[in-house]
């Protein structure tokens, strides 16, 4: 997964995707705890750390893109852009909010039941 924002990049120092955690927690730790391996239709964890102050979410606009594959295409669902929201959609890529702390911004990702999978 990668991510992007509407406004100047440089304000994203960094992602945190909490790999040990995140791919124990969905079982795939075994397989590596260097990449993030999560499983589809399950909530992950991941922490943005911005290059200044409090994240604002009325100012604060960015999507993030789960993509998989060596081209990735949305046409082909290989590449699926979306915001954080209020609440979490089971049944698409959904974010949501959790904490905000100074220029860190805590979100809950929930992937699609139905992914695509790849490497």
């Amino acid at each position: 997964m990668a991510i992007t924002a509407d406004y100047a990049m440089q304000d994203m120092r960094s992602v945190d995707f909490h790999y040990e955690k995140n791919n124990t927690e969905h079982r795939t730790a075994g397989i590596s705890t260097k990449r993030l391996i999560v499983r589809r239709g399950q909530p992950f964890h991941i922490t943005v750390q911005f290059n200044r102050n409090k994240y604002d979410p009325d100012v604060d606009r960015f999507k993030l893109i789960a993509q998989t594959g060596p081209n990735p295409s949305e046409t082909l669902g290989t590449k699926i852009l979306f915001s954080p929201s209020d609440s979490i959609n089971k049944r698409r890529w959904s974010a949501v909010a959790v904490t905000s702390s100074n220029t860190k911004l805590s979100l809950n990702v929930h992937s699609a039941p139905n992914a695509k999978i790849g490497r």
